[in-house]
């Protein structure tokens, strides 16, 4: 059996689709959102995910070091790095973001109780952001990265310091 189905619809904008999709804005950056004086630490398994992400922090004019683990991550604190904010992958090898996360909680150093870390992970769901609060995580972004998004994140997390 096949069936058919015609919906009626009015033509609004005679344009092809390749010329409407041009003239799409790209969110604008918050041009009062300087953060050349912070650094940005992002954990994170996909070299794809950093590197959009860092393109993402550097139009706010952060510097942006990475690693590709947690134990990495733990080990660059460990070793006296201080960032202003970290983005924290979730699922990654060697550690994953909650045991990292919880890792630098657990360190006896007043940095690492006060920084903000930001789980950067696509599990988005009621309990992956509970997870993440749970284990001492200041708040959640969902990939994909959303411009807005992480707008209000970096304006609540650094712009109270």
């Amino acid at each position: 059996t096949t069936f058919y189905i015609e919906v009626p619809q009015k033509i609004v904008d005679p344009k092809p689709i390749s010329e409407a999709i041009k003239e799409v804005k790209k969110p604008k950056v918050d041009e009062k959102l300087d953060c050349s004086a912070y650094t940005a630490f992002i954990v994170d398994d996909n070299n794809l995910n950093i590197k959009v992400a860092k393109r993402l922090l550097e139009q706010y004019k952060f510097k942006v070091e990475s690693v590709t683990n947690g134990k990495d991550c733990i080990y660059k604190v460990k070793e006296g790095m201080q960032y202003d904010i970290i983005f924290m992958d979730i699922q990654m090898p060697n550690m994953n973001g909650y045991d990292a996360a919880r890792a630098i909680r657990a360190m006896d150093c007043d940095y690492c109780k006060r920084v903000p870390i930001i789980a950067m992970t696509a599990n988005a769901f009621a309990e992956d952001i509970q997870a993440a609060k749970t284990v001492g995580m200041n708040g959640h972004i969902a990939k994909p990265l959303e411009l807005n998004v992480l707008a209000k994140t970096l304006d609540k997390w650094l712009c109270k310091k």
